[in-house]
Order: C-alpha cells, then sequence, then structure tokens
C-alpha cells in the first residue's frame, strides 16, 4: 500500500523519529515536470518527470488523474507508466517539452520493519509562484497504522 499525506510540520526530520528511530539518508533531488508543447500529455491525464539525484537521472512517465472510468482516491500517488534511467528523456511522439513545474528539495529515507518512509522537503514552483512543499511517501505493511499515528498526532490532514 502507498500512501502521500498532505503535513503541517514544524520540523520534518521530527516527523521520520515518530516513524523509526533510525537515522535517515539524506539526498539534494531535483524533479521537473514536463508536457509536450501542443498539451497532449497533460490532454492525456499525464506528465513526463525528470528526477536527478547526484548525476543520476531517472524519467518516468506517471499518470496524474483516472483514465476514463477509472477512480483515483485522495493521497493516491500517480501511477508510473513508463520509467528509464537515461540522461535522454522518454520517447514521445509529439516535439519538444515544456517544463510545467520544478521541485527542489532534499530527500530523507529511512526504512524500519518492513516501513520505508520517503520525505522530501523542498520548494515547488510552478506558474510564476514558489510554495514550500513536504510530501511523505509510506510503503510497507504498517502504512495504515502509522497514518492513523500521524492523524492522531494532528501532524497530517
Amino acid at each position: 500500500m502507498d500512501l502521500d499525506l498532505v503535513l503541517e510540520l514544524d520540523s520534518p526530520v521530527g516527523l521520520l523519529r515518530l516513524i523509526a528511530p533510525a537515522r535517515p539518508s539524506l539526498a539534494r533531488v531535483s524533479l521537473t515536470w514536463h508536457d509536450d508543447a501542443d498539451g497532449s500529455l497533460a490532454a492525456q491525464g499525464l506528465v513526463l518527470e525528470e528526477q536527478r539525484r547526484g548525476r543520476v537521472v531517472q524519467w518516468r512517465l506517471l499518470r496524474t488523474r483516472p483514465e476514463p472510468g477509472g477512480r483515483w482516491l485522495p493521497g493516491q500517488p500517480a501511477e508510473v507508466v513508463r520509467e528509464a534511467a537515461t540522461a535522454e528523456p522518454l520517447a514521445h511522439d509529439a516535439g519538444p517539452l515544456l517544463v510545467v513545474g520544478r521541485m527542489a528539495a532534499t530527500r530523507r529515507e529511512v526504512t524500519a520493519d518492513g516501513m520505508r518512509a520517503v520525505l522530501l522537503d523542498g520548494v515547488l514552483s510552478a506558474g510564476g509562484q514558489e510554495v514550500p512543499v513536504v510530501r511523505l511517501r509510506l510503503r510497507g505493511p504498517a502504512v495504515a497504522a502509522v497514518a492513523r499515528a500521524l492523524a492522531r498526532s494532528r501532524r497530517a490532514r
């Protein structure tokens, strides 16, 4: 089970300590989201994500809304349609790419008892505006229990 939570935090690092006492790994990450020049990816509910972590570049084609007739639940992460670790973008048909948003963040990851927590803490830029963002992704058998504990602590909404 995967779950994204919207958080109200004084300290993102303190949140990870609630999940696992282990020291998190730390990395700088840059995410850039692209659409085709004619808007065809967005029209299909897709976005091309470029993730840079150090020298590693990962491209992923993400589904950002449900297919016709599909369901999309609150907090549901984008579905990965395709991905590749390469300096070149994934093949696409509509020509040049346009940047639709960026995020520069610190990525902290901790794993304990089969539970994996990845916390991105950074600044999201889109449409000429910037806002601070904290994104927590939980994976593992205890996701529901951790989410309930976070909700009880009033750290998530």
